[in-house]
């Protein structure tokens, strides 16, 4: 039984021999009007014989799903993971620039003042304040 197709369908190991089949008994099989071609059946992992048109933009039931789990939850958590480590990274980038008075004083509106003048001047852009709130905790583990 095809996965894809959910019908039974013959495989063939290869193009060579499904072609050979359709040599052999293309004359006892009924086409529909349509001419037998191989095509490559990735659910199976081998060939099958249709006698439907070729689709460019036909999608197989596995390329959907496979779409579908591409857009589901796992991806964004990654994401989320990169995000993170590249924003972990970059604050303390940022944090071994700043001035050393700046890190070791106890005034956070200095610290705030310091890291808008650091984002200012090297064009950092932090839309969602992950990098700021990384720094501030760097801060405060170190008072």
């Amino acid at each position: 039984m095809c996965p894809d197709s959910m019908k039974q369908k013959m495989l063939y190991e290869s193009e060579r021999k499904a072609r050979d089949f359709i040599k052999w008994n293309g004359d006892e099989i009924d086409t529909h009007g349509g001419v037998l071609r191989p095509y490559y059946c990735p659910a199976c992992c081998g060939w099958h014989i249709t006698h439907q048109r070729h689709r460019e933009e036909y999608d197989t039931r596995t390329e959907r799903m496979i779409t579908a789990f591409n857009k589901s939850v796992r991806p964004k958590k990654i994401d989320r993971l990169i995000h993170y480590q590249e924003s972990d990274n970059l604050a303390r980038e940022i944090w071994k620039d700043l001035p050393a008075k700046v890190k070791s004083g106890t005034s956070k509106s200095a610290l705030r003042y310091a890291i808008t003048e650091y984002f200012d001047r090297n064009c950092v852009e932090d839309k969602s304040g992950d990098i700021r709130g990384r720094i501030y905790k760097i801060w405060e583990e170190r008072k």
